[in-house]
Order: structure tokens, then sequence, then C-alpha cells
């Protein structure tokens, strides 16, 4: 695993592959601010990149929000500070593959091409141009990149303090899956601000080396987890969503080996989950959020205003009973 910087990866030449689920942060302004507010200062880092080499194309598994922002982020400076052509050029506008594409969805492939070769950021106006298409309304990685677009118009025009070559020294933490296996380097590993790396975070590309063959499928079940927190949280705060996938997994953790874990230890728990076992008990979280006690997911975001439960024992309750509900009915088909 090393650091490297956004010119870098765009050298590399990053896949969005057809099983990932659609880029949709453009779509949350809160997001976007908190975002842009966490790449104020240069040569920071923004989190982690993993990829898979499939044919000779890097597959981007993990860190396709964060990526995606940023790539649209620097078209959007380039224009403001006149750097359309040096962006074409990193872009590889004139080539037949973009150094960062969803080329694996043609609707999505164009639009880019098209709208990075535009150099057009308002939202009206892209959608009433020639290239575009009546049937990318329905789009949701498209109209979420306009969005995006429109949010930076809108609401954070004069107050992206970045220029364009501090956004070519963003740093991600890369790790391509494929080559290289996960040490203890990451468990210590220190975020730019100064912060233990998110638990949950560095479990999931150990639970992701695990299995074979089938890394694309579980990195998307994944994102759609931390989506469905995100989707509950009345506060759109993304630290809450990891702290809601950390008391989750370690949840799952506890009930697994039938024993309780103060916290969620990554190099431990690799050893007693599968991410099946974690999606399992999500299907029965689901089931507690349909029922009449609903209000107790929200114990792990640790509402304690609310709540009083550490140990999450009511939920560990409710989740129990659904487990028993949905393995009744398997042996029932």
């Amino acid at each position: 695993m090393e650091q490297k910087n956004l010119k870098q990866l765009l050298n590399m030449r990053m896949v969005v592959p057809e099983i990932q689920r659609e880029y949709v942060w453009g779509r949350h302004k809160d997001i976007i601010a908190q975002f842009l507010g966490s790449i104020t200062s240069t040569e920071i880092n923004v989190g982690f990149l993993y990829s898979y080499n499939h044919n000779g194309q890097l597959y981007i598994i993990d860190g396709q929000q964060r990526f995606t922002t940023l790539t649209l982020i620097l078209y959007y400076v380039a224009q403001t500070e006149n750097k359309q052509d040096e962006f074409n050029r990193l872009i590889k506008l004139d080539m037949p593959e973009l150094s960062f594409s969803y080329r694996v969805r043609a609707n999505t492939e164009q639009f880019m091409r098209d709208l990075f070769a535009s150099g057009n950021t308002v939202a009206k106006d892209i959608r009433e141009s020639k290239w575009y298409h009546s049937y990318y309304d329905g789009d949701i990685t498209i109209q979420s990149m306009i969005s995006l677009l429109d949010i930076l118009n809108k609401d954070f025009k004069d107050k992206i303090s970045l220029v364009f070559d501090d956004i070519l020294n963003i740093n991600f933490w890369y790790y391509p899956i494929d080559n290289t296996s996960l040490g203890e380097e990451l468990y210590i590993t220190m975020n730019s601000r100064g912060k233990v790396l998110d638990d949950a975070a560095n479990l999931k590309p150990l639970l992701l080396q695990k299995i074979k063959g089938n890394e694309n499928y579980w990195g998307k079940q994944w994102d759609e987890w931390e989506d469905y927190f995100f989707q509950l949280l009345t506060d759109k705060n993304v630290e809450l969503v990891s702290l809601a996938m950390q008391n989750f997994i370690r949840i799952v953790w506890e009930m697994v080996t039938c024993s309780e874990h103060q916290t969620l230890n990554p190099n431990d728990a690799q050893n007693d989950l599968k991410l099946s076992d974690i999606s399992d008990y999500f299907e029965a979280l689901r089931r507690v959020e349909q029922s009449p006690y609903e209000s107790e997911i929200a114990r792990l975001w640790n509402d304690m205003k609310k709540y009083n439960d550490g140990n999450f024992i009511i939920l560990k309750s409710l989740i129990t009973v659904y487990m028993k509900k949905q393995d009744s009915q398997k042996q029932d088909i």
C-alpha cells in the first residue's frame, strides 16, 4: 500500500466497472460540503482507493465516490482557471480510452467525454446541449454528476480555495488488491486528520481478500450497506455513517462468536467473519427497521440523548428474532 496523488492515479487509467453502484455523492450538498472542507490544504489524504487488475484494466472496487467527486471538482476548477487544455490532456480526451471512465457503461462514458470536451459546468446549459440525450435524464450517475457541478456553481463558487495544481496533489492510500497482501501497516496508518483509520474500513479489504473472484460484488454490497445508514440518518454526516457501520459489524462479530468485544479489531475479526455473515445480519437489521422497533437502530450511531444501551442488548435481541425467522423461512423453501 502506498500514497498516490490524483495525477498519478489518472495517469494509471482508472475504470469504474459495471457492477459498481451508481455515483450518488453529487446529489447531496452536505456530503459535498464536508468533502470540500476536508481538502482545504495541499497534499492531504482523502482515504483508501482499492482496485483490481482485470484484463489490464484497473477496476475501482472501493473509493469510487471520492475519486469521481475529486475528478469532477478538478474539471470544474480547470474551467475557472482557464486550464481546460491541461485537463483534457490529463483526462486523455483525444485518446480512445479516457484516463478515468465508466466505460463499461456506454451512456456514462459518452456523457463524460462530451461533458469534458464542452468545458461546460452549468446544469441548464449541459442539459440543453446538442450532445445531451434525453435518455440521460434517467441515468442516476449522469444526473448526480450534473448535480455536483450545479452545487459547485450555486453554493461553493467563491468558496473553493484549492487551485488546479493543488487538487492534482491530493492523495489516496492506494491498494491494488490483486497484487499485494495486507500487512500490519494497514492498522497503524494514520489518516490526514491524525485519527486511527476507521476499523470497519480496515476490515473491508481483509474480508474481500478472503473471497476469490467475487470482490466486485461484495464491494458493491458494502457500499449499499453504508448507503443504507446514510439514508436513515437525519443528520447526513459521513462520520456517523462510519460509526454506524463500525457498531453494526461489531454486533455481528459478537453474535457470530457469542462473545463481547469492546472494539472492532480488524485483525481478529477477519478470522471470525465472512461477508456473507454480515449480509445475513444486515437483512435482519432491515427487518427491524420495518418493525415497530425501528427507532432502536439509532443506537448504532450512538444517539445517547435518546438511548442508554452501549452494549446494544435490545437491538441484538431484535436481530436474533429476525435471524431466526429468516432461518425458518429458508428451511420452508
